[in-house]
This record gives C-alpha cells, sequence and structure tokens, in this order.
C-alpha cells in the first residue's frame, strides 16, 4: 500500500548523500558534500576549475587534508575525473596522502612536467596523465595497478620506473610515447 512505501522511502532519505556545492578555497575548486552512511562527516572532492569557475589551474596547485568553508571543516578525500585536463599552465600538483587513486584523466593534456607519486596511491585509472610533460616518472611501490592508456602520448617522457608491487597493467599505457627509451622494472 501507497503508506508503507511512503514509510519505506522516509527511511532511505538519511543515506542519500545530501546535495553537492561547488566552492572555491585558497584558488582550489571544491564539491563539499557529506559521506555516505551512518556517520555523514563533511567532505570535499577537489573539481575541475575550469568546468566549475571557468578558470584552469596555473602554477604549482597545493591539496591540503582538510579546507574549512562557512565555520565548517570538510575532509578533502580525492580527486574528481579531469579535475586538472587540459590545464595548459599547470606546473605542478602536491597531493595530501590519503589519496590512492589518480581518477580517469586527471592530468590529461596538461602543461604538467613533473609529479611527485606518493606512497599509499594504488591506482592509477584510464588516461590520467594522457599527453602531458613527463621527462622521468618513478611509480611508487604502493600501485598495483595502472589502467589503459595511462602515460598515452606522453611525447617527451623518457624513462619510467615501475615498481614490483604491480599486478596490473593495462594495454596503452605507454603507447605514443616516442621518446621512451627506458622501462625499468
Amino acid at each position: 500500500n501507497i503508506r508503507t512505501l511512503l514509510f519505506l522511502f522516509t527511511l532511505l532519505i538519511p543515506n542519500v548523500t545530501s546535495a553537492q556545492i561547488d566552492v572555491l578555497v585558497d584558488g582550489v575548486a571544491y564539491e563539499l558534500t557529506t559521506s555516505r552512511g551512518v556517520k555523514q562527516e563533511p567532505i570535499a572532492w577537489v573539481d575541475s576549475k575550469e568546468y566549475r569557475f571557468n578558470e584552469p589551474y596555473k602554477g604549482t596547485v597545493v591539496i591540503p587534508e582538510s579546507i574549512v568553508y562557512q565555520n565548517k571543516t570538510y575532509t578533502v578525500v580525492g580527486l574528481k575525473r579531469d579535475v586538472f585536463s587540459n590545464c595548459p599552465d599547470l606546473v605542478t600538483v602536491v597531493l595530501p596522502k590519503r589519496f590512492k587513486t589518480i581518477p580517469s584523466g586527471a592530468f590529461s593534456n596538461s602543461s604538467l612536467s613533473s609529479f611527485e607519486f606518493l606512497e599509499g596511491i594504488t591506482k592509477i585509472s584510464t588516461m590520467a596523465f594522457t599527453n602531458c610533460k613527463f621527462k622521468s616518472i618513478t611509480i611508487p611501490n604502493s600501485v598495483t595497478t595502472i589502467e589503459e592508456s595511462a602515460f598515452e602520448d606522453c611525447e617527451q617522457m623518457e624513462s619510467i620506473q615501475l615498481p614490483k608491487s604491480l599486478t596490473n597493467v593495462e594495454s596503452s599505457v605507454f603507447a605514443g610515447c616516442k621518446s621512451l627509451r627506458s622501462i625499468v622494472l
């Protein structure tokens, strides 16, 4: 009956993620929301500044462990898909140690020429660094998965060092890397 359905629906509402708010804090775009589950803690995802605020990231971007917005502290939990893509003046990005994944397209087609992978990153997703300007990269021992085309068309990359921890390397990871001369396993 309709009453039972309405009652069940109201029970589900607390488990639905609250509305998302897009904000700019210290030059970084965030999507603010709450975590799912019983605790529902305030969390923030780093988002595309160009998409949300019509301004690409430039220079060095430092992502903090947490941010404060309207007197409320939000834990920064990760990067959104394509977050730093198509940023022609991006130099480097510093991530908090809690991040586990570099999402799909995160840095694709950016001018990023160096990136320090932190221990703790376990997965580099599809096309995460496509067409970046790296000369060399060292992947930390915590990485177990590098997905399809992760470093595709990084034409200036000459060398890459891969960890023993890798259990899954998908196709075309280094396709189009014309200058690649050394892969250290």
